[in-house]
């Protein structure tokens, strides 16, 4: 359960509206169901326009019918309940068996049909009180949907707003520390001959550190816009997307890659930053490949249903060095460098980072699993349809 939620299904003091013209019936019905659940309140009516006269002003919770007072109009008469805002359920008490046109009624969007015989009236009970269970769990839910869409809602600002505020500080450290890297590449290119070695290279650290840093500034506002992109969704055919990333990154005819691509699903998200995942994922897997013929292998394993959507589950594997054990619960943090991205000095350590975050961006899951001298797999979950919350 989730803190700070209370959830209270009992079933509170409902309204049943008993359409009789035999006042007996109403009574006894009335006083099985009140035995059952104490507090129900009971509206009657004795025709047709009493009853639709209650339903249109009163909240209705189930609606207990003699079908003898309504069989001309049945159909109608169900149907025009049903887009009420405050919709009631409705039961129906039958004197005579037609199983065909019970089924017409079930189908119209009755919830019970009774036929009169001894005890019928504590089975109309037993009905109505499970009928009351459920509409309380679907006001319940409602409920909770709202608050969680409204939470989310929320959320999704205070996450717009730092990102925001993040690329706004990026930008801003941004223009001053080029123009130190700028100032710092002047000095030694203009007066490299006219300064000690020792004050050269004072000044070729501090311009090292300081693009350095540039680079490290650039990654951290690239990262907080990824949201606003994240904001334009669609269809996106993976496979044909592999197939361009791949001859964009236009590797070295050299290397022997063997790529190994199957059938791929349709994955609701956005082209733009999917590219930057697969591009990120396969330059690692060339990057830090030790074997003489590297083998990258792209499949969907299947697909999983979650309350939000259908996710397709599609494997990234590659015939590497793989990664560490202890090393693993880092691969995703920030600046994080696992031992072989340590032995390459180009890289800042935020590319898994950055695939991570794009993947949350499409509600979606990574994982990574490796086994040293024969590879890593990486498991991305990514939905195959739209996914909206608020339904």
């Amino acid at each position: 359960m989730m803190e700070g939620v209370e959830v209270d299904i009992a079933i509170k003091n409902g309204r049943v509206l008993i359409f009789s013209t035999n006042d007996s019936d109403i009574s006894q019905i009335a006083e099985v169901i009140n035995e059952r659940m104490p507090g129900t309140q009971f509206l009657k009516a004795k025709n047709i326009d009493d009853y639709q006269a209650l339903l249109n002003n009163d909240e209705i919770d189930v609606a207990i019918v003699d079908y003898r007072l309504v069989a001309p109009k049945v159909i109608e008469l169900v149907q025009s309940a049903k887009v009420k805002e405050y919709s009631p359920s409705l039961v129906l008490i039958e004197s005579e068996a037609n199983p065909g046109f019970i089924s017409e009624l079930y189908e119209a969007g009755v919830e019970k049909c009774f036929m009169e015989h001894e005890n019928y009236r504590a089975e109309i009970a037993h009905v109505v009180r499970g009928i009351m269970w459920i509409r309380k769990l679907q006001e319940e839910n409602t409920r909770l949907i709202a608050r969680l869409t409204e939470a989310n809602i929320l959320l999704e600002e205070k996450n717009r707003r730092l990102d925001e505020f993040s690329a706004t500080v990026a930008h801003d450290i941004r223009g001053p520390l080029g123009g130190v890297v700028m100032k710092l590449d002047f000095l030694l290119d203009r007066y490299r001959n006219e300064i000690s070695e020792q004050f050269a290279s004072v000044l070729q650290r501090a311009l090292s550190s300081s693009q350095r840093l540039t680079e490290i500034v650039q990654a951290m506002y690239e990262f907080a816009k990824l949201g606003s992109k994240a904001a334009t969704m669609g269809p996106v055919v993976i496979g044909p997307l592999i197939e361009e990333v791949i001859k964009d990154m236009n590797f070295d005819e050299m290397h022997d890659i063997n790529f190994i691509i199957g059938d791929l699903p349709t994955i609701w998200g956005n082209d733009q930053l999917l590219r930057r995942v697969f591009i990120n994922l396969i330059g690692n897997a060339v990057k830090y490949n030790d074997k003489a013929e590297t083998v990258i292998n792209i499949q969907c394993t299947g697909f999983v249903k979650r309350s939000i959507a259908r996710f397709a589950e599609i494997i990234i594997q590659d015939n590497g060095p793989g990664i560490e054990q202890d090393e693993l619960k880092d691969v995703f943090r920030f600046f994080g460098r696992g031992s072989a991205g340590r032995r390459d000095s180009d890289g800042l350590g935020v590319g898994l980072t950055v695939v991570q975050r794009i993947i949350e961006l499409h509600f979606g899951s990574i994982r990574v699993e490796s086994q040293i001298g024969h590879g890593t797999t990486f498991t991305l979950s990514l939905p195959t349809e739209k996914i909206d919350f608020i339904k």
